[in-house]
């Protein structure tokens, strides 16, 4: 029996079947969700938004299937006869992707009666865009950096307190006009030139992804890293126990450290994928080729060690 759960005892099943192994985590943004692999499926129903938007009326639940079917998640959750676990949502900064799975490994909120903190629908069921996990559940979780840049910045200046993304503000958008002045004047408060800052911004980004990550190693969930835009790559390299985590690609023979560098080769990106299509969309996302080349990559990292095996 299990420890009692509200005063009532539940037997805890385990089966004598060996090849079910624990599920994989797959964090990241519009890389991992896998924008764009609906144009490969040639459904008639498929529109084209403008070039290297992401229009979500146009894209309805029988491309999300197919795109579900033929990303990298699945390709690796597939060789291993697993299950995978990805954000919902299409998109995202740092902040966001570790905002949502730390929510979605929040003890507290499992759906026990006695916790209040779950919303259900009319039927009393809970919604789907809002999962909660067990890390007893899960071997892995491949955590794929997205630009630095995207994360808000959060600072007090004159009694207020800012929340918004000086990179954004910074090329134009007048909604945060006010607090882009305010964060300038908080940087010569501070003698602190733009660039100093971003670089400290990053640093500590990348420091809240690997505190995320020594959390799911602490239980016993091991970690693995990708990354995305080639000036991240540092930040990740100059730390040891990222390092040691980080996974790279490899395409006909030669090695590829970021999706950026990847993404070079015509067939890795959507819109310059000629060999898939003879006029190409214009999504500048990984290609269906690139999903594959990532899988291999971490099916090969995954098989070189033992925790993908059920626990005994």
């Amino acid at each position: 029996m299990t420890p009692a759960i509200d005063g009532k005892e539940y037997t805890k099943f385990v089966t004598q079947n060996p090849k079910v192994t624990r599920g994989i985590v797959f964090a990241g943004c519009s890389f991992t969700w896998g924008q764009g692999l609906y144009y490969y499926s040639n459904l008639p129903s498929i529109r084209e938004p403008q070039p290297n938007h992401f229009e979500r009326v146009l894209v309805n639940s029988s491309h999300i299937a197919f795109m579900e079917s033929v990303r990298m998640p699945r390709l690796v959750a597939s060789h291993f006869k697993t299950f995978e676990a990805v954000h919902p949502y299409n998109g995202g900064s740092d902040e966001s992707i570790l905002d949502f799975w730390e929510r979605a490994f929040d003890p507290s909120r499992k759906p026990y009666p006695h916790n209040k903190n779950r919303h259900m629908n009319d039927d009393g069921i809970f919604s789907v865009s809002d999962p909660w996990y067990d890390y007893d559940d899960f071997a892995y979780i491949v955590y794929q950096f997205t630009q630095l840049e995207r994360t808000r910045f959060k600072f007090e200046w004159k009694g207020k307190t800012y929340n918004f993304n000086v990179h954004y503000a910074r090329n134009g958008s007048q909604s945060e006009e006010e607090g882009f002045n305010a964060f300038l004047e908080w940087l010569l408060d501070r003698e602190m030139t733009y660039e100093q800052w971003q670089e400290l911004h990053d640093r500590q980004t990348t420091a809240r992804v690997k505190k995320f990550l020594q959390n799911f190693e602490m239980h016993g969930v091991r970690a693995l890293v990708t990354v995305w835009p080639y000036d991240g790559l540092k930040y990740v390299e100059e730390d040891p126990w990222l390092k040691e985590r980080l996974v790279q690609f490899k395409y006909l023979n030669k090695d590829y450290p970021t999706y950026n560098t990847l993404m070079e080769v015509p067939e890795m990106k959507i819109d310059t994928d000629t060999r898939h299509f003879k006029v190409t969309p214009g999504d500048h996302h990984p290609s269906l080729m690139a999903h594959q080349v990532v899988a291999d990559a971490l099916i090969q990292k995954i098989d070189s060690s033992y925790i993908h095996r059920p626990r005994q």
